[in-house]
């Protein structure tokens, strides 16, 4: 008889599939046993996105405010016991935040008392606060509730052995639902930079001598010390690529040297600088990076199929969207890059991406040149820089529709986009440049002409003196600003909102607007907020500005709300100044047709306008409701608005 070889990877999935069998079964039979959330053996926390799970199969990742991050790996190295793996939390605090989550699902966990895992750290010290979500605040991007810091279970503080940390939850019960958990959340808050392990992560119970340990004025202390986390990582003088500041192409197209997608590989990557620290690449990166390389990346059933194509002549394709391998362009003048893709209206994505491994930091300016099949395709543009690609992701600039208004064509286009947008990149270590389909649909994109250039081509001053305003969000592209800069909601429960961009159906569904559903209670509180300038940056200068308007409406009509803005003092105390309430600028308040709010910034007292930093829209009075806001401007003097 022959004999078969079994499939291997049958097999690995048969047996983690009688483990967790046999898990269920012994938790069934004895309500008194651990539960295991993870012991970190199974699942990558690096790679695809469809790898990263914990033992319940969810997924487990990352958060970081730059220049802030955590990377994470799985160690064999540093485990606890004979065998298995670890996880490895390398973090650098600096300004900003990061942190690790690890998703539950929605688990009830009411039966047991407390969090169980094991921890040790590389130098001894380490700190970092614990904090859990159930499944509505993962599903709506609110804060976790943190209970305390890792020194409030460890009196003697994280060592370099390891030992065992027993957090109690109950005490949170009133903010967070146990019958539905949906995360355990690790926040780094305190400056530094260090590794720790994890290991063994699991729900047990607890006499009652043990529950004690967490009183009531540690809890009050952890939970005053709550911040927000998430809402959902410079040098050489180079020789500037010869390129006309008027960027008069594409009829000058095979006149200019540049590094540039044509010319055997993505651009010219021999001309780009090394990377300053090539040391930081892991063994992975080092092994499969290869400059110039490019190939898809997304979550089904979104999909995306990179290729070459000719520059004069397309031929479409309809039924190429794969997932396919990597590619390369061959060495002809006559290729630019094509993108076939498909965005289905869910929380999947999809794009492409180039490997540059490059150190770009004396460059002020990228262009490239941009046209679609149909016109229209919507997609964002990103750069990650080596320790951010570790941790999966990068640093997002904006839609296309930041930098063309008309949006994309069927004709070339250029597109022109200052470095410092990708606020807190490490130019130096740049590793790859992204192109993001964020909107529902299927279309087909062309790329051409990469493009670095020494030379600052984008003067958005002068646009806006041209213009007379600052459009600070139109709501209709991108979760970030006009100004590329973070905007979500705060609450601090029992209060919440929800925000989300929907269509304006008054508007034939051209355009967005944002939705914002908000539930304010006696206790608690709960706005939106928009920044002008990236966390810890330089501040945005207001101060010739003389109104700020917008569109509102309600879904009922009579919303309450007050309008607020932060300048940097404010902001860095975590408060903002009062310009007054809806129905000050309303003479009939909020109702259920569009109206237009005009404020004049004298409203705001006390602010220094040279030096803002976020507008905000705070839910002040005990209400529930769903408003709708539009066109947030800023106009400046002796403007007609």
């Amino acid at each position: 008889m022959k004999h078969i070889e079994p499939n291997r990877f049958i097999v690995k999935i048969i047996v983690r599939l009688i483990t967790f069998l046999t898990a269920f079964i012994i938790h069934a039979q004895d309500p008194q046993s651990e539960f295991l959330l993870d012991n970190f053996d199974h699942g990558e926390v690096q790679g695809y996105y469809k790898n990263r799970t914990n033992f319940l199969g969810h997924y487990q990742g990352s958060f970081a405010n730059r220049p802030s991050f955590t990377i994470l790996t799985k160690t064999s190295i540093f485990r606890r016991g004979n065998k298995g793996s670890a996880l490895a939390l390398r973090y650098k605090k600096s300004g900003g935040w990061c942190g690790w989550y690890t998703l539950l699902g929605g688990i009830d966990v009411q039966e047991y008392s407390a969090l169980s895992f094991w921890v040790k750290g590389n130098e001894g010290g380490e700190s970092f606060n614990i904090g859990f979500q159930d499944q509505i605040m993962v599903d709506r991007s609110i804060d976790a509730q943190y209970i305390g810091n890792v020194n409030t279970f460890l009196p003697s503080g994280v060592t370099t052995h390891w030992q065992e940390v027993q957090v109690p939850y109950h005490a949170l019960e009133n903010k967070v639902n146990l019958r539905e958990l949906g995360s355990v959340v690790f926040l780094f808050r305190e400056p530094g930079s260090s590794t720790i392990y994890i290991d063994d992560m699991k729900l047990i119970k607890l006499s009652g001598d043990k529950l004690a340990i967490l009183t009531t004025q540690q809890v009050a202390k952890a939970n005053d010390a709550n911040i927000t986390t998430v809402k959902t990582d410079r040098g050489l003088q180079l020789p500037t690529p010869a390129i006309d500041p008027a960027i008069a192409y594409p009829e000058s197209m095979k006149s200019r040297s540049s590094v540039s997608l044509r010319s055997g590989r993505l651009y010219r990557i021999p001309e780009a600088p090394e990377l300053i620290d090539g040391d930081q690449l892991t063994a992975m990166q080092k092994m499969t990076a290869k400059r110039g390389k490019y190939s898809n990346f997304g979550i089904k059933p979104s999909q995306c199929k990179a290729s070459k194509s000719s520059r004069e002549y397309f031929e479409h394709k309809s039924n190429i969207i794969t997932n396919g391998a990597n590619f390369r362009l061959n060495t002809t003048d006559e290729k630019c890059m094509q993108m076939d893709y498909l965005k289905v209206e869910d929380k999947s994505f999809c794009g492409v991406y180039y490997i540059m491994l490059a150190d770009l930091s004396a460059y002020k300016t990228m262009t490239f040149l941009v046209k679609g099949a149909k016109g229209g395709e919507a997609f964002e543009i990103a750069i990650a820089d080596v320790v951010s690609s570790q941790r999966g992701d990068s640093v997002l600039s904006g839609s296309i529709y930041r930098y063309l208004p008309e949006g994309v064509t069927s004709d070339w286009q250029v597109v022109k986009i200052p470095l410092t947008d990708f606020y807190g990149t490490n130019l130096h270590n740049t590793y790859s440049l992204l192109f993001r389909f964020n909107e529902p649909g299927k279309g087909t994109l062309y790329i051409d002409e990469i493009r670095f250039t020494s030379d600052i081509l984008v003067d958005r001053k002068s646009d806006i003196a041209a213009k007379g305003y600052l459009i600070l969000d139109d709501f209709n592209h991108s979760n970030l600003n006009l100004r590329g800069c973070f905007n979500s909601v705060y609450d601090h429960l029992p209060s919440m909102s929800f925000m989300q961009r929907v269509d304006r159906l008054d508007d034939a569904g051209k355009n967005q607007c944002l939705q914002l559903q908000y539930d304010k209670k006696k206790e608690g509180w709960t706005g939106y907020f928009s920044l002008f300038n990236q966390l810890g940056t330089g501040y945005y200068d207001l101060s010739k500005f003389t109104h700020l308007t917008f569109l509102v409406k309600g879904e009922k009509g009579g919303e309450l709300f007050e309008l607020k803005m932060a300048d940097r003092s404010s902001l860095e105390e975590g408060n903002s100044v009062s310009g007054g309430n809806i129905e000050d600028f309303l003479e009939h308040g909020v109702t259920t047709e569009w109206q237009e709010v005009r404020i004049p910034l004298s409203k705001f007292q006390s602010l220094d306008f040279k030096q803002m930093g976020s507008f905000v829209i705070n839910f002040n009075r005990v209400d529930k409701g769903t408003v709708f806001v539009d066109d947030v401007f800023f106009y400046l003097q002796n403007t007609d608005m």
